[in-house]
C-alpha cells in the first residue's frame, strides 16, 4: 500500500470512530549516513516511518502519531479519542481544502536515490584525499556525508489527496591543523537537492585552507567598525531574525516586532525578502505545503516596505485570508507557519566591489552563537570564529574570539548599505554577501 493508499484509510478510519472531519499525514525517508574522522567511523543506512492523524469533532482537535503505516487504524482511533477529551478551539475554521500542487524543479535526483553504498563511500574518500593534498599532516576531527530520499503523502476526508517526493545530499567536514606550536581549527558544509549542486571537493579543501590560514588569528580592540558578512553567514542570521517575526501565529499571539506594520516600510529601498517555495534546487522547495496547499513565490519586504506575513491554512482563516502555502509540521503536531526558501534579493556590487570599498572594516567568514540573538528585541550577535581585518580594501591580519552585535531592525533600515550580486546558500536561507556600517565589535580590552 503506497502512502496516499495509508493517508486515506486513516481517514476514513477517523470518520468511521466519530471524527467530523479527519485528515492524515505519511512520511518516509530512506536515508544513508557515513561519518568519518581519519578513517571511517559508521557507515548506516536506514528507512523511517511515520503516520500522523488529525481528527476535529466539532471545534475539537485530536493528533495522534504512529511509526508503523500497519498502525493506521490505532492512529485514527486515538486522534479521535483525544479530540473528544479536548477543549474546543473558538477559532477553528476547517481543516485545510482546496489541494493543489505547483510546478517544481530539480527536487528529485534519481543520481542521489539510486546512490550504492560504494558512491558514498568514493564522496568520503573525496573529501579526505582533498584535505590531505592541501596539507598532508592536517587532522580531521569529523565529517560525514548524508543522502536521503523522503516522500510525503496527505489526504483529509473532503476527497483530497497529494504525494511528493524529493532528495537530499549533505557534506561537512571539520579539521585541525598544529604548526610551530599554534592551532587552528575550521569547518564546511554544503547541502544540495542535486548530485551536481554540491562538490564535496571543494567544502574538503575550504576547511582546510581555512584551518590553515588562521594559525595566526587574534582578538582585535573592542570598538565599531563596518562589517562584511558573507553570504552564507548572514543567511543563517536572515532565519534566526525574520522566520519568527514573519509568520502569522507569531502575530496573532503578539510576539512579532513586526505586528501592525503591514503595509509600512520597515526596512531601506535595497532590502527585499522574498520567500519562494518554488525555488529550483531550493532546499526547502516543495511542489505543495504540509497542509497540502500549493506553494508559490512571494515578496514578503519589497523595498523595505512589509507586504505580507507567511500564513498556513489555520491562521490564515483567523484573518479571512488564504494560506501563503507555508504550512510546515511533522506527523504528530499541528501545522505553523514557517518560511520554505527564504532570502535577500541580491544587489548589484559583487564581492570584490564590496571589499574594495570598505576602507576599513572586518570581513566574517565563519561564526558561531548566531541563535543567541533575540529576534523579538531585535538584538542581533555573531561570535566570530573566523575573521580578516580589512585596511583600504584589502585583507590583512585575521581575526578570531570576537562578538560583533547590533539591532537587526536598524541593520535593516540603513546600516546594511551593499549587497553582493550572488546568492550564498546558509542555513536555513539563502543570501548575498553583505556590508554593514559601523556594528559593536567586542573584542580585547
Amino acid at each position: 500500500m503506497n502512502l496516499a493508499e495509508v493517508c486515506e484509510k486513516a481517514v476514513k478510519a477517523a470518520l468511521k470512530y466519530g471524527a467530523t472531519e479527519a485528515e492524515a499525514v505519511a512520511v518516509r525517508n530512506n536515508s544513508t549516513t557515513l561519518r568519518f574522522s581519519e578513517g571511517i567511523d559508521s557507515f548506516k543506512s536506514y528507512v523511517s516511518t511515520s503516520l500522523g492523524v488529525r481528527a476535529v469533532i466539532g471545534k475539537r482537535i485530536g493528533i495522534y502519531g504512529v511509526t508503523s503505516l500497519a498502525d493506521a487504524e490505532l492512529a485514527a482511533k486515538m486522534a479521535v479519542e483525544i479530540a473528544k477529551a479536548s477543549p474546543e478551539d473558538k477559532e477553528w475554521y476547517s481543516l485545510a481544502r482546496g489541494y493543489g500542487s505547483s510546478p517544481v524543479e530539480k527536487v528529485f535526483d534519481e543520481a542521489i536515490a539510486k546512490m550504492e553504498p560504494e558512491g558514498i563511500v568514493e564522496m568520503y574518500s573525496r573529501m579526505r584525499d582533498a584535505t590531505k593534498e592541501v596539507k598532508s599532516d592536517i587532522k580531521i576531527t569529523e565529517g560525514g556525508v548524508s543522502i536521503s530520499t523522503g516522500e510525503f503523502a496527505i489526504a483529509n476526508s473532503y476527497g483530497e489527496s497529494n504525494y511528493r517526493q524529493g532528495t537530499n545530499i549533505s557534506a561537512g567536514i571539520s579539521v585541525r591543523v598544529e604548526e610551530a606550536g599554534k592551532v587552528a581549527t575550521a569547518g564546511e558544509w554544503d547541502s544540495a537537492r542535486m548530485l551536481s549542486d554540491i562538490s564535496v571537493d571543494e567544502v574538503a579543501v575550504e576547511a582546510a585552507r581555512r584551518a590553515i590560514d588562521f594559525l595566526d588569528a587574534k582578538p582585535i580592540p573592542s570598538g565599531k567598525t563596518d562589517v562584511i558578512v558573507r553570504g552564507k553567514v548572514f543567511a543563517q542570521m536572515l532565519y534566526v531574525m525574520l522566520s519568527g517575526p514573519l509568520s502569522a501565529e507569531w502575530v496573532q499571539q503578539g510576539r512579532s516586532p513586526l505586528k501592525g506594520k503591514l503595509g509600512e516600510k520597515i526596512a531601506s529601498e535595497n532590502f527585499t525578502i522574498i520567500d519562494d517555495g518554488v525555488m529550483p534546487l531550493g532546499m526547502s522547495t516543495k511542489p505543495f505545503d504540509d497542509e497540502g496547499l500549493p506553494t508559490r513565490k512571494k515578496v514578503v519586504i519589497d523595498r523595505g516596505v512589509l507586504k505580507t506575513f507567511l500564513y498556513d491554512f489555520y491562521t490564515a482563516s483567523k484573518e479571512g485570508k488564504e494560506s501563503t502555502g507555508n504550512a510546515s509540521r511533522g506527523p504528530y503536531s499541528p501545522p505553523r507557519p514557517s518560511p520554505t526558501n527564504l532570502y535577500l534579493a541580491p544587489g548589484d556590487a559583487n564581492e570584490k566591489e564590496i571589499m574594495a570599498e570598505t576602507r576599513k572594516g572586518l570581513y566574517v567568514v565563519d561564526i558561531i552563537g548566531g541563535w543567541l540573538s533575540n529576534p523579538v528585541s531585535g538584538y542581533m550577535t555573531m561570535t566570530v570564529t573566523h575573521g580578516y581585518l580589512i585596511e583600504n580594501g584589502e585583507l590583512t591580519g585575521k581575526v578570531k574570539g570576537i562578538i560583533v552585535a547590533g539591532n537587526f531592525y536598524e541593520v535593516i533600515k540603513g546600516q546594511l548599505d551593499l549587497i553582493g550580486k550572488k546568492l550564498h546558500r546558509g542555513f536555513g536561507a539563502y543570501s548575498p554577501t553583505v556590508r554593514i556600517r559601523e556594528l559593536n565589535i567586542a573584542g580585547k580590552k
